[in-house]
């Protein structure tokens, strides 16, 4: 039997005994060797101040001493003139683009020139910018791995490299980390770095004692980045780098260019204060005539380089006999060999006036520069290398528009927002609709055809003069939350519908209103909703609207006969839908009305036909100009004995007041205006056109 130890009764343990004096101790133990171990003590001052003090005011120096691995190769002249931009940004502040071929270390250089105006203090706090946040924290990542890994760096900068290097890759240290007793304040977020902040050494050229470098999205949140220091101070980024700020779709899409100049201009140019100057760079690559890097090589101090600076006097004869050659032989995986023969069987001939902007931009398995770019010519074609390459993208050869999107802004009438010319005998108006946002628009017409447009707007309306129908500011989701899609659209539909058919347009003669005769709206995608609006709200004034292109290859629709029941016009019908499981709408023939629109937007002012905007020099309506302008492009094409203008829309490119307009110039010949093919049209039981007296009816004189 075992025997257990007991207390007597009525006696206690006395505390604080022998076995608690241990357990103090250890505890106390434990901490000095937690702190002795957070502890890594402080850094040992650079022993090489004079090269540190050699490359202070020297990046070209700078990046060749401190990154040999990378900087192998002499520097080309577009290289050196691009650095010597960045250095005098760095240094001086302002707003400088460099485009450079893909290829040819941009992104690299501007690492180099991250790390060399932080370390030296020339900039304290950076914000890189990329194409997306993806991309902007690989790029923050690489800045890492340079100051863990690289040895010249630690050399010249152990102030900043000896800190990250004792947290052996382990980032959660950085919040707990000491130097000789006091906390490093050092952040290593997936986003951001701060550098840890240290007494300078005196002598030592020690500069970035807390230097921040943050990482952003373009299209995330920039607006009002700042920091909060060790002793408390709040700072804000003095320099931000520009890398390849756009994609290959935002570069396509006038829209999106728009969104990221916006951001660029209003965001990112403010981030410094008003009373600091930012130094601004971007290194961007020309994908697409008047993208973002176009745009800011053209209005930025900038320096643009190219792969070719001249091509060869046989670009179109042997080279062209090289690229065939290449493409043949790559099938058989075979064209590193049977290219190299080819090249230096006729190198004399191929190389005859070729001039490449760095001789050294080439493979290891190929001869020259100038055969390697004929070689990317080969692997990804003609239009992908002058725009990647050379800077100079190729013009589009899709379509045709009929007025620029510059000319079109500047067509304005001089009435103002709302206010109808004294002429008109028809206001009529379409929206178009979307799970997100309605578009609409209104437009005054008169004999002649002619046209204005007296008010456009979204609903809900946007706070922003440009914005997109993927990414508005307000949705009808939010304008009325718990509700379904279909629920969201039929609300915001109803009160647009009743604001426009209620609202009161004044005459420009001052002498009375009018109000909106026919409305249509795009009935496509939601036919049901935009029935029940028509039903409570829109009455005989509103149509639901179908557009079908009629190409050259069909039939026209001015030649469909009419069945019993149905009601035909211009380019347009009312089908009989008795019967079926279809909804009561107008088809039309979406070709040519789209087509009468932008004959009319081209047409000079005053001119009969003509389609003009309110306002005046000043009114901005940059982003109506764009979806009437810009977003589609014609093709002329024969057929049927006729010809037409068949539309496509641009890829990336809001249509939707474009769509809108046509809903509108439909809505008018509903209501009685003539054309020049309503003219040359037979009988076919058409509404008869309302004289201007019946037009008047719609008026309501004001008696003065």
């Amino acid at each position: 039997m075992i025997k257990l130890k007991t207390t007597p009764a009525g006696k206690k343990l006395r505390s604080g005994g022998r076995g608690s004096n241990y357990n103090k101790r250890q505890a106390e133990l434990m901490r000095r060797k937690a702190t002795e171990q957070r502890d890594i003590g402080r850094h040992v001052p650079c022993a090489c101040l004079e090269i540190k003090e050699k490359y202070r005011l020297d990046l070209e120096g700078f990046l060749v001493y401190a990154f040999p691995a990378k900087f192998y190769a002499p520097f080309s002249d577009d290289h050196k003139k691009a650095i010597a931009i960045l250095q005098d940004t760095i240094l001086n502040g302002g707003q400088n683009a460099i485009g450079m071929p893909r290829g040819k270390g941009k992104t690299t250089i501007f690492i180099g020139a991250t790390l060399w105006a932080e370390l030296y203090g020339h900039r304290k706090y950076c914000a890189t910018i990329a194409a997306s946040q993806p991309l902007a924290d690989n790029i923050l990542s690489s800045i890492r791995s340079e100051l863990e890994t690289n040895d010249r760096l630690m050399e010249l900068f152990p102030e900043a490299c000896h800190y990250l290097r004792k947290l052996d890759g382990v980032k959660q240290r950085a919040v707990t980390q000491l130097a000789d007793g006091k906390l490093t304040h050092m952040k290593l977020n997936v986003d951001k770095i701060v550098l840890a902040t240290f007494h300078p050494s005196p002598n030592a050229l020690e500069f970035c004692s807390g230097a921040i470098i943050e990482a952003k999205g373009i299209t995330g949140s920039i607006r009002g980045l700042f920091t909060q220091t060790a002793d408390g101070q709040s700072v804000r980024p003095d320099m931000v780098f520009l890398d390849d700020p756009q994609t290959r779709e935002s570069a396509k899409s006038t829209m999106q260019c728009t969104d990221r100049l916006a951001t660029i201009n209003a965001d990112i140019m403010g981030l410094a204060g008003f009373d600091k100057k930012m130094a601004c760079i971007a290194a961007v690559t020309v994908i697409c005539a008047g993208d973002v890097a176009d745009t800011l090589i053209s209005t930025w101090r900038s320096v643009l380089g190219k792969t070719v600076e001249t091509w060869p006097a046989e670009h179109e004869g042997l080279w062209q006999q090289y690229i065939e050659l290449w493409r043949s032989a790559r099938r058989d995986g075979q064209e590193v060999e049977t290219c190299n023969a080819f090249y230096l069987a006729n190198r004399a001939k191929l190389d005859a006036g070729g001039v490449v902007s760095w001789e050294h931009g080439k493979k290891p398995d190929e001869f020259s520069a100038l055969q390697s770019a004929y070689n990317t010519i080969a692997k990804i074609g003609w239009e992908a290398f002058l725009s990647e390459y050379q800077n100079t993208p190729a013009p589009p050869e899709s379509g045709r528009s009929t007025i620029t999107v510059a000319e079109l802004e500047a067509k304005t009438s001089g009435h103002s927002f709302r206010v109808v010319p004294m002429e008109c005998q028809w206001l009529t108006a379409g929206i178009d609709v979307h799970d997100n946002i309605l578009y609409y628009l209104v437009a005054a017409w008169w004999m002649g055809c002619r046209a204005e447009i007296v008010e456009y707007g979204t609903f809900p309306k946007q706070p922003a003069s440009q914005f997109s129908q993927r990414s508005p500011n307000k949705t009808l989701a939010a304008m009325f939350p718990g509700m379904g899609i279909e629920g969201q659209i039929l609300a915001g539909l109803k009160e647009l519908v009743a604001g426009l058919l209620a609202r009161e347009y004044r005459l420009s003669s001052g002498l009375g209103v009018i109000r909106v005769s026919k409305l249509l709206c795009d009935g496509g995608y939601k036919p049901a909703v935009v029935q029940a609006v028509k039903r409570e709200v829109g009455g005989a004034v509103m149509d639901m609207s179908k557009g079908d292109g009629i190409t050259a290859a069909r039939k026209p629709m001015s030649t469909y006969v009419p069945k019993p029941g149905e009601r035909h016009g211009n380019n347009w019908y009312f089908p009989v839908v008795a019967k079926t499981r279809e909804i009561p709408y107008c088809r039309y023939d979406s070709n040519h009305w789209k087509s009468f629109v932008a004959r009319g937007l081209s047409t000079p002012e005053g001119d009969p036909g003509s389609i003009s905007l309110f306002g005046s020099a000043s009114t901005r309506h940059r982003l109506l100009a764009e979806h009437l302008a810009a977003s589609e492009t014609y093709a002329e094409t024969i057929g049927q004995g006729r010809k037409v203008w068949e539309w496509k829309a641009v890829p990336n490119r809001d249509n939707h007041w474009l769509d809108c307009m046509v809903y509108s110039a439909v809505g008018a010949s509903i209501m009685g205006m003539k054309t020049i093919e309503d003219d040359a049209a037979p009988e076919r039981g058409r509404r008869k056109a309302r004289s201007f007296a019946e037009a008047k009816a719609n008026r309501k004189v004001v008696n003065r």
